[in-house]
């Protein structure tokens, strides 16, 4: 008979099995349950236990476990395994349906059982989860509070070490990290005799992300290093996929967005693996906030509103005020400001109902930043304080340092440069514990410039030498770009204009470090067609000033009719009276300097007038010629748009891609895209926009309307605006026929490299096969020869040796020149008696020259160093060479080795010039270069005439080429050659 022990142990085994192997073993379980000899009672607490037990691991095989669990209890009239199966039921409902949970937990609440403290205590903390997870903090607080004051009294331990767990994960959701803290250590001081792996690791997982939230990243990096491999090891998905999204949340306080990317693109496709609802909400939330933090608008947008429809839908009403904080911030970067102050204001609404302060504080915070674009400034002061006092309470370093900045940017609006400066001071110094690289930079720059407005010099080039030394640690140009404008800045305000001019230039090559010059006239007059606009300002800025002086010149021709009829007056007035005729001459006179005036300013007026009409006609021309130039281009034009959508293309555009007018204006131009290279596309936009990049060049396939692959060569130029892209101009050509062929060129050369090698390989093992026969031929030829015989057979066997050594050199040079050619010959350095080498070259070669009557001698300069450091093998084999080949090609005259010293670099190092002189046949100029090649002479008919492969030569440059030096030849056809090289070598005294 089995025990309930042995019992529940099977199944165990069975339902790991069922999870690992895919096998519906479900029904034989609950069948062998059923069927088997334990009394009624027992069978329902095993069907109970193994449903708690596999809950997260088979959901709906739990599921089964306790609806047969409250079937056979309602049967048997067991109201403790009813009451408990009840609580289980309404335990797996909820993780999709909580108002049904609802019901079946208040079934089991109204059960009235003696002696179950611990199924009352399971019910009231699957109630306090449900209260969490709806944000029902009060209830959920009052729920676990009960639970605990329960398994106190009754002594379970197990059970008060979950209340103790959950009560600090309530703290966390509430930003209430400390209290978190205390009840975690609360829970882990219960040591005996509990011990549930699952427990142990979702304490870990609390006390990492309470350790993240008071952003203590050593310590939260170590809670979550400890827990992910115990996660992997128990198969347990959910605490896996709660790693990988909290470990993102530390990467994103310290603005590492791209590493809180991959970690939360991982974390989404374990929820392939494993799927619950809300973990995946929360999951599309955290892409959504990083692809927000990257200004992908689009991908932010897609990621919030698919979580926004799942929260609304589950009833996550704490969820839905979160996304709409961040969905409040997407619109405010849009300059969608009603839509942005809509979602902000539903945020709050649902953050003060639940007691969530740091949600209300984010909705203050974005609220003001909206306030302060539209210009309210006393709106967003209230907003920014607010939001500051609230962070400051919940004790949220980042938070409070994302206010003060924002509050030190408002006050630099208002000009009230002290309290700014005081705000950003206070900023840095929280933003130096946190270790957040770009914001701090960012935040010494920021209160640099307002020093430097000021006029406080010393103190702005202190915060300029902070900035700098962060460069050190930054792997993109974004920090060194920001820093070399202020520095020009500072340097212009100390008027040390060339130092200032010196850190300009280097602000503009940071800019264009990865600019492509081709396009850089096309680009700035792609610059300049959209420059038009503000032209068109100017223009009817100056028309209107125009209007003006028109009215002002009409006034003044009045004022001076007046006073001519004045003047006329008084003139006529003199001949009627002579001392008003006096009168009036003089003040004619007056007012004729007056007029004079007033006559030269309408002039000056006229001129001007001219000027701006001259202006304005060409403006009206340049921006003709920009438009022709642009529309007539064949180079394919276009601008993007923050979202990626085109805004503008050239008819090169319209012909390249087949779409129309309407149809580009509407397109994504990640629509276009290729696929199969949307990844990797993506993931160079990711890292251009990350390094604030404003000039990139790429290269990305596009599909054309007909469905045609083509590669796009683009220079891209990407402006942004409060380190935001605000959109991106684009010259690109099509180079599909370029690429093919470079990606020809690439499998030309690796199939190349492959022959080439198998080449090499096949050359030395046929070398090592002929060497071994041919040994023994040479060998037995030899000993034939010192045997009696006759002279004929004397003269035969001795052509055999003759034959054999000829042959066994020309396998010697195709196996030395297949291991060049393979990169497997080295060389040994060794230490070398210099004039002792040479002497035995000139002797190994002088018993072939002397058949031909040739005279071989040796030239060794009185300084030459007599030991040096080489390999004495392969540079006696250079000169045997060098010396063999003048004898082939000489018929009569001399052939000279001559070693000579050029300098001594140093004391214990010569350099030397190693030369060999031939009276032979010399080598054509035109051939002089080829005889170097493998397999080649000069002359074809010579591989007849003087015999070899032609290799002798090319292994020669290739030793020399191993020891730093090449051969080098002076030649004139019939009267010799001079062959020679240079080394240096370490020399030692004899």
């Amino acid at each position: 008979m089995y025990s309930r022990k042995h019992i529940i142990l099977v199944l165990s085994l069975q339902c790991l099995a069922c999870s690992l192997f895919g096998q519906d073993l479900s029904l034989d379980s609950l069948e062998f349950v059923l069927k088997s000899k334990l009394d009624n009672r027992t069978k329902v607490d095993v069907l109970n236990q193994l449903a708690y037990n596999y809950y997260d691991i088979n959901d709906t095989l739990a599921m089964r476990y306790a609806k047969q669990a409250l079937s056979v209890s309602l049967s048997t009239k067991y109201p403790a395994g009813a009451k408990y199966a009840y609580s289980l039921i309404g335990l797996g409902i909820g993780l999709t349906n909580y108002k049904e949970a609802i019901r079946y937990y208040r079934i089991s609440e109204s059960m009235i059982v003696p002696n179950a403290e611990a199924i009352t205590i399971d019910n009231l903390i699957f109630w306090g989860n449900l209260y969490t997870d709806l944000a029902n903090y009060d209830s959920a607080y009052y729920s676990y509070s009960r639970a605990r004051s329960i398994a106190v009294k009754s002594l379970l331990p197990d059970l008060m070490k979950t209340v103790y767990k959950n009560m600090a994960y309530l703290c966390v959701e509430q930003w209430k990290n400390k209290e978190a803290l205390l009840y975690l250590d609360s829970a882990s001081a219960i040591k005996e005799p509990v011990y549930n792996d699952y427990l142990e690791r979702d304490i870990l997982l609390y006390y990492g992300q309470a350790y993240l939230n008071l952003m203590e990243f050593g310590k939260s990096k170590y809670y979550f290093d400890e827990l992910r491999p115990m996660a992997e090891e128990a198969n347990d998905y959910y605490q896996q996929i709660e790693c990988l999204l909290y470990q993102s949340q530390h990467c994103i306080y310290r603005g590492e967005y791209r590493g809180a990317l991959l970690l939360g693109l991982d974390a989404l496709a374990s929820t392939k693996t494993y799927y619950y609802e809300s973990q995946y909400i929360d999951v599309l939330l955290q892409l959504g906030i990083i692809y927000l933090e990257l200004s992908e608008l689009d991908l932010a947008a897609q990621y919030l509103f698919s979580a926004l429809r799942l929260s609304e839908a589950k009833g996550l009403q704490h969820r839905v005020g979160i996304i709409c904080n961040e969905l409040g911030f997407l619109f405010k970067v849009q300059s969608k400001h009603n839509e942005a102050l809509q979602y902000l204001n539903n945020a709050q609404a649902i953050h003060e109902k639940i007691g969530d302060r740091k949600g209300i504080a984010k909705s203050r915070n974005i609220r003001g930043l909206v306030y302060h674009d539209l210009k309210k400034y006393d709106k967003a002061m209230i907003e920014f304080e607010e939001s500051l006092h609230i962070r400051e309470a919940i004790d949220f370093p980042e938070g409070v340092s994302a206010s003060l900045y924002n509050l030190a940017e408002l006050y630099e609006t208002l000009h009230q440069d002290d309290k700014s400066m005081a705000l950003q001071k206070r900023a840095i110094q929280i933003e130096e514990g946190i270790g957040n690289r770009p914001y701090l930079s960012m935040s010494y720059l920021s209160l640099a410039r307002v020093l430097i407005k000021k006029g406080t010099l010393d103190e702005a080039l202190f915060y300029l030498k902070k900035s700098k030394d962060l460069e050190k640690s930054d792997d993109s140009h974004v920090i060194k770009r920001d820093n070399a404008f202020t520095f020009s800045e500072y340097y212009a305000a100390k008027k040390e204009y060339k130092k200032s001019y010196e850190y300009l230039q280097e602000y503009q090559r940071l800019n264009d470090n990865i600019y492509n010059e081709q396009s850089a006239e096309k680009l700035a007059e792609y610059e300049a067609l959209f420059n038009v606009e503000k032209k068109e300002k100017e223009i009817e800025l100056l028309t209107q000033k125009q209007r003006m002086q028109l009215a002002q010149l009409k006034l003044q021709k009045s004022q001076l009719f007046q006073q001519n009829i004045f003047i006329s007056l008084a003139v006529l007035g003199f001949f009627l009276i002579a001392g008003g005729g006096f009168l009036g001459y003089h003040y004619y006179r007056e007012k004729s300097d007056s007029n004079r005036q007033l006559l030269q300013l309408n002039e000056e007026i006229q001129f001007n007038l001219d000027h701006i009409s001259e202006l304005k006609a060409g403006l009206e021309a340049s921006e003709e010629q920009y438009r022709s130039l642009i529309e007539n281009a064949t180079d394919i034009i276009y601008e993007l748009d923050e979202n990626g959508k085109i805004t503008f293309f050239n008819q090169e555009s319209k012909r390249v891609t087949g779409y129309t007018d309407q149809e580009l204006v509407k397109t994504h131009f990640w629509e276009m895209v290729d696929p199969s290279f949307a990844k990797p596309y993506t993931e160079q936009i990711i890292s251009l926009m990350k390094k604030q990049a404003e000039f990139a060049y790429h290269e990305v396939p596009i599909v054309t309307k007909q469905g045609e692959i083509v590669w796009l060569g683009q220079n891209v130029r990407m402006v942004y605006e409060n380190n935001r892209l605000k959109k991106a101009d684009v010259v690109a050509r099509v180079i599909t026929n370029e690429k093919q062929a470079r990606e020809e060129l690439v499998r030309i050369k690796v199939q190349a490299e492959k022959a080439n090698a198998a080449k090499s390989e096949f050359l030395a093992n046929m070398s090592h096969e002929i060497r071994t026969p041919l040994n023994g031929i040479i060998g037995f030829s030899d000993l034939l020869v010192k045997t009696e015989l006759t002279q004929t057979q004397i003269k035969y066997a001795s052509i055999i040796s003759q034959s054999g050594n000829s042959l066994l050199k020309i396998i010697d040079d195709i196996l030395d020149f297949s291991k060049i050619e393979a990169k497997k010959f080295e060389l040994s350095q060794d230490k070398t008696n210099l004039p002792e080498l040479c002497g035995q070259v000139t002797d190994m070669i002088k018993y072939h020259a002397s058949k031909k009557g040739l005279n071989v001698s040796l030239t060794l300069a009185p300084n030459i160093p007599q030991i040096i450091w080489a390999d004495e093998t392969r540079l006696r084999q250079v000169l045997v060479n060098l010396l063999a080949n003048a004898v082939k090609f000489t018929q009569e005259g001399e052939v000279e080795l001559k070693i000579e010293t050029l300098k001594n670099v140093q004391a214990s190092e010569t350099r030397l010039r190693f030369s060999v002189l031939d009276t032979g046949i010399g080598i054509d100029p035109k051939n002089q270069q080829k005889i170097f090649e493998a397999f080649v002479q000069e002359d074809i008919s010579n591989t007849k005439k003087y015999g070899g492969t032609g290799l002798g030569l090319t292994i020669s440059n290739e030793l020399l080429a191993l020891m730093g030096s090449k051969l080098e030849l002076k030649s004139e056809a019939g009267k010799g050659s001079l062959f020679y090289f240079d080394l240096a070598f370490e020399t030692e005294p004899v």
